[in-house]
């Protein structure tokens, strides 16, 4: 994996290989929020709706959706902040009273 996915949970030790994508996954939740739409209309190129819903329950509930929407946050601010700083208070602080 690349390292857009670095903060991706790695895989369970021992047991059977990874049976979907995890990019696909991604994919999949991206597409459920930029869209609106239900578990249900999720598009049929993208991996079955148990397996993003099992992911994406999974990573809810051990904080890992946190972590990976904070770092793609932060990436988003990086590259369209002018200040090198990803937080919000770099665009805070110019602010003048």
């Amino acid at each position: 994996m690349g390292t857009e996915f670095a903060s991706l949970p790695p895989a369970k030790s021992g047991g059977r290989p990874r049976g979907v994508n995890l990019r696909e996954v991604i994919n999949a939740l991206l597409s459920l929020e930029r869209s609106g739409c239900q578990w249900d209309m999720l598009p049929h190129d993208l991996p079955p709706r148990s397996s993003v819903f099992e992911s994406f329950s999974t990573w809810r509930e051990d904080g890992s959706w946190k972590l990976m929407v904070d770092v793609l946050r932060e990436g988003v601010r990086e590259s369209l902040a002018q200040q090198p700083e990803p937080t919000p208070s770099a665009a805070a602080s110019t602010l003048k009273p």
